[in-house]
Order: structure tokens, then sequence, then C-alpha cells
């Protein structure tokens, strides 16, 4: 389906009530309120620890949390949120962001940045009126055990490359990688589809899957050790490499195995088949697909 993400998120309006870093910073224990932007400026860190964050829009997207190139926002055990409800904020990330053990409910997430992501056990939490998680052209992006919790969000990873998304879980959100390469998902679940358009060089191992893995114009994807309720793998291109430069091992549909037959001839597969895709072969005979 079409893209309905961002493909730009402003640097925001300066506000009169904005909270802004320049040197550091360090909250231990605070409930802050926030009538504007919180801004961490270029050489600015702002450390929050069991801090909770209010913010109050008047309509969707009015303020940001913005984190600056050469800015650091760390966060333990911290809460940033909407104050209303259906009008959030965006989180705005072109620095360094950790966060560790921490929520961010109601927002926009946007990441451009080749600085360090890392976010641990943290929790987002979508609102029917947010569009998106994007990151755009950022590096070194590392989401370890978080879940994204969405209703039908697009979770899009697009020209990233060095990703590493392990023991995460992505409830009714559509995982998708564009012109990205390099990325690692290992243990995870998703409950709705992973889709990668023109990307290379992507493993996923030992994951469970409720939808379809879908390929365009990919080449070297590795689907490891992975199990599907339900859904299908499909690949689509227009050169053989598209087709033929994959690796799919040890993958359940249904608890039945997925066949991938590459350059080959003069082979049967009979017995449970969860799926077979048969590339650049001939002579292949399936018999007794149940």
């Amino acid at each position: 389906g079409p893209m309905k993400y961002h493909v730009l998120v402003e640097r925001p309006e300066p506000g009169p009530n904005d909270w802004v870093v320049e040197g550091t910073e360090v909250r231990k224990g605070e409930v802050i309120t926030l009538l504007g932007n919180l801004i961490v400026k270029p050489g600015g860190n702002l450390t929050l620890i069991n801090c909770l964050i209010y913010i109050y829009c008047s309509y969707p997207g009015e303020w940001q949390v913005f984190v600056d190139n050469g800015g650091v926002l760390k966060t333990v055990n911290t809460t940033i949120t909407a104050a209303r409800k259906r009008k959030g904020f965006i989180f705005h990330i072109r620095g360094q962001v950790y966060l560790y053990r921490s929520r961010i409910t109601a927002s926009d997430m946007y990441f451009l940045t080749k600085e360090t992501i890392d976010m641990r056990e943290c929790v987002y939490n979508a609102s029917s009126d947010i569009y998106d998680v994007l990151f755009h052209k950022s590096k070194h992006v590392f989401l370890r055990s978080c879940n994204f919790l969405g209703e039908d969000l697009p979770c899009v990873f697009q020209n990233c490359s060095d990703v590493y998304i392990s023991n995460c879980y992505f409830r009714y959100v559509d995982l998708r990688f564009e012109n990205s390469g390099d990325a690692y998902i290992t243990n995870c679940n998703l409950t709705y589809s992973l889709e990668l358009k023109d990307s290379r060089d992507i493993r996923i191992t030992d994951c469970v899957l409720s939808g379809f893995i879908r390929c365009r114009e990919c080449v070297r994807i590795a689907i490891v050790d992975c199990s599907f309720s339900e859904g299908s793998i499909t690949i689509t291109g227009h050169e053989l490499r598209h087709y033929a430069s994959h690796t799919i091992t040890n993958v359940l549909i249904g608890g039945k195995p997925v066949y991938y037959v590459v350059n080959s001839s003069g082979l049967t597969i009979s017995g449970k088949v969860g799926e077979a895709i048969v590339v650049n072969s001939h002579d292949i005979k399936i018999r007794y697909m149940i």
C-alpha cells in the first residue's frame, strides 16, 4: 500500500515556553509539564532519571522533543507523554539518544542521525492521530527488548544501515525497510507484515510472525529459524539476483516447512509444504503438497 509517513520533519519553531538545554543538565525524580518544545542544542546533554514529562499540545505536532546534531538525550525509567489525548508531540532526533526502560506515548517519532540511537526495554505506544515511527538516513541503531504498540502503525527504516533489532515486540506495526542494508532482526515477534524494498544484507533470525514477509527488488536477504502462524514469503523483482541471492532455511508456515530451491534440477518435494519458492530451476516436482 502507499506509504503514509513523513519524509521530512522540520526543526521546531521556537516558542516562548521552550525548555532549551545548551550545557549539561541532569534531572531526577521530577514531574515536568511543558507548554512548548524541549530542545537539546549542539553540545547540550540532558539526562532524565525517574522523570515524568507531560507535553501540552493544542493540536497534533505543535511541540517537539528535539535533539539537534551534536546534542545528547539520555533517559532512564522516564515517561514522556502527551498531556492531551489525540494531541501528540513529535519526538525528533538528529543527535544521540539513549532511552532505557522508558516510555514514549502518543508521539510521532522521527530519527535522522548518523550518531547513536540506543533504545533498551522501552515502550512506544502510538495513538490514532500519529503517523509513524521513521528512521531516515540513520546509522548505528540499536533497539533491544522494546515494545512498539500501534494501530496499523508504520515503523519505517529508510536509507538506513547498521541496524540491530533484538527481542522486540511489534504489535499491529508494519515494519518496513526501504533502500537500507546491514540490518539484523533477531528474536522478535511481529504481528503484522515485514516489508523489504530495494534493500540488501538484511538477516531475520529466530522470529515469530503472524503476517507476511515481502521482498521487493532486494538482494541477500536471510530468513533463518523463523516461524509463521500464517502468511507467506513473497519475492518480486526484475533481476535474477532479486530472486536467487537469498537464504531461507528452517522456516515454518503453519508448522509446515518452506522450501527455497535455487539453481537446481531434478528435485522432488513431497509431504507437508508450507510454501515452495522455486528460482532458476527446472525439472522440480512437488507432490502431495498438503
